[in-house]
């Protein structure tokens, strides 16, 4: 069940999802005083509050949790309190068949949001309001639970710290710190010992920031102007909400780009579908029940909200503090980085490229190294085509990922582009952006036809080599007959066990210490991992190898338009590029 807005869970939503789960039911009041919900711009009453709860016991629920934040700007204790009220509230409807708990976190200011200026509490100031609700809460009988003060107060520190904390990161970690995410192994006292040694003071990063004040993120951009927070942190400690945009007028955040994402400004249409979702009113539905009345759902053949009047009633944009799009257009749109709009995201090339993977980038997993390339292509402002949707993903196809520790010059990525950028303009880009370890070799336009590289893979061939420290001591590898061993593997506890003749090709000793291997790729694709072949073949663990992929074998150029390429014919072998 999806995060939905309170005043959206009318009774015939929550009807719908009955059927699928009826134990738990979770809401997020956040604050517990409508003035301190407005500051946040939760929009939420009371009486939505518990309106929604009664309906949720009626259901069958079994227990609710209601999540609240301590430490909002400009919370006092009266907003404390107001958590205690709405909790005694609800457990008055729970009764003693229903539980009801209130779960209580840190506020921790965030870059890129509204309140990335304000000041988070301290830990003796979250340790005095989370005292005060566990009496409170413990008389009337609700559960509570909270998050660890000190763990909220690193939260805070590193959330809002500029590069100097990189420092301490790493004196934390060579003083023993490992697993602090889990409450229970928290080492408070070795992080404020990191701090001590690297000479920073902690909890400045806590205090608030005046707005005018560079901020260690400025240089990152996330597509929506630091004007636009500037205007809602504004408002947010005058008590000034900003209208939903589903409903009202558009507040020119910048987040929509008009094309996979619109507001009521934009289209209309879309809207009225949203819309369905909090239609009919809660208040008619509740007097009908009690009346013992049949609910009559409203569909949109009956009746459709009234937009034009709608967004007539709308307060003016000097009231509410937005103003028209045009305007919003002429000031933001001739700046490349918070541009409102994306271009029509069509491909117009496609081009592949060839990288190296080598040093402490070997040791970085598959999937970290797409993040890195994305983050890479993001910095060098590249076009590339994202996929559409609420998650927008850049549309690369890498090809079958390399096994951790694994150095290669072999490995390839496809880069949908839209617009046309030379191959070497890419190839400059990329290794001026990307993690070290990564270089760019070269890359060529294909068709958008063109096969997979992972469906032209044939084999790959491996170099091993024994470490230095291993190599001084040891005996020479004891290369004896490989076809004959196999490779075990254990999946649910049951032992499986493969013959490295079915896939591995041929197996060279190259020295005393060093042997190399092919390894076939079969028909469904299937193949062997080159550490487990390793320790197949060796006496020693693969991880005392030092392990290079040295050739590509295809059934075809993986480069199938460069016309100039020399070698474009079948059972094309990539190999002999020198690596680190």
């Amino acid at each position: 069940f999806p995060s939905t807005r309170v005043d959206a869970l009318t009774p015939e939503l929550l009807q719908e999802v009955q059927p699928i789960r009826r134990s738990g039911f979770t809401m997020a009041p956040e604050a517990g005083t409508q003035r301190l919900r407005d500051v946040i711009n939760k929009g939420v009453t009371d009486e939505q509050i518990i309106d929604t709860c009664r309906n949720v016991f009626t259901l069958g629920w079994s227990s609710v949790k209601l999540y609240f934040m301590i430490g909002l700007p400009t919370e006092t204790d009266e907003d404390v309190e107001g958590i205690v009220d709405i909790a005694k509230r609800v457990k008055a409807l729970a009764g003693r068949k229903h539980q009801v708990t209130v779960s209580v976190s840190t506020h921790v200011p965030k870059p890129h949001t509204p309140f990335q200026w304000a000041a988070q509490i301290s830990e003796g100031e979250t340790l005095r309001k989370q005292r005060f609700l566990f009496r409170a809460l413990k008389e009337i009988g609700v559960t509570f639970r909270y998050h660890d003060a000190r763990s909220s107060v690193l939260e805070g520190i590193f959330a809002r710290g500029d590069r100097s904390l990189s420092r301490v990161i790493l004196r934390a970690y060579t003083l023993g710190t490992r697993l602090d995410g889990w409450m229970e192994e928290l080492q408070h006292d070795r992080w404020m010992q990191a701090f001590e040694e690297e000479g920073i003071e902690p909890l400045r990063y806590l205090e608030e920031i005046d707005t005018d004040e560079p901020l260690p993120w400025d240089h990152i951009s996330c597509d929506i102007p630091k004007r636009w927070f500037k205007k809602e942190w504004d408002r947010a400690i005058s008590v000034r909400t900003t209208p939903d945009c589903l409903t009202a007028t558009c507040s020119t955040c910048g987040a929509c780009d008009y094309d996979a994402n619109r507001n009521i400004l934009f289209d209309r249409k879309r809207t009225e579908s949203r819309l369905q979702i909090v239609n009919p009113p809660w208040e008619r539905i509740i007097q009908q029940r009690q009346r013992g009345e049949s609910v009559e759902l409203l569909g949109w053949q009956h009746q459709k909200p009234d937009l034009e009047r709608l967004v007539e009633s709308q307060p003016t944009p000097e009231e509410n503090g937005t103003y028209a799009l045009k305007d919003y257009l002429k000031t933001e749109i001739n700046s490349r980085k918070e541009t409102l709009f994306r271009p029509a995201q069509k491909v117009q090339s496609l081009l592949r490229v060839r990288y190296a993977k080598s040093g402490s980038l070997s040791f970085v997993g598959h999937l970290e190294l797409m993040r890195g390339l994305f983050r890479a292509t993001r910095r060098a402002a590249l076009p590339v085509v994202f996929t559409k949707g609420f998650h927008p993903k850049p549309k690369f196809a890498f090809g079958p990922p390399l096994q951790l520790g694994i150095q290669s010059a072999f490995e390839f990525v496809d880069i949908p582009l839209y617009e046309l950028i030379g191959p070497l303009v890419l190839l400059e880009a990329l290794n001026r952006e990307a993690p070290p370890g990564f270089q760019a070799l070269e890359a060529h336009e294909i068709s958008s036809s063109a096969p997979s590289v992972q469906s032209i893979t044939e084999s790959s061939t491996y170099h091993a080599t024994l470490s230095q420290e291993i190599r001084e001591t040891s005996e020479a590898l004891m290369f004896e007959d490989w076809s004959s061993k196999e490779v075990e593997r254990r999946h649910k506890g049951k032992k499986r066990c493969i013959p490295l003749r079915d896939f591995v090709e041929r197996a060279e000793l190259l020295s005393p210490r060093s042997f190399s291997f092919t390894l076939r790729v079969n028909e469904k694709g299937a193949t062997l991992k080159p550490l487990e072949v390793i320790e197949a073949m060796s006496p020693y663990h693969a991880f005392l190898f030092d392990v290079k992929k040295t050739g590509v074998q295809f059934s075809q150029s993986p480069f199938a338009l460069e016309q100039k390429r020399s070698l474009t014919h079948a059972g094309l072998m990539l190999s002999s590029v020198e690596l680190p």
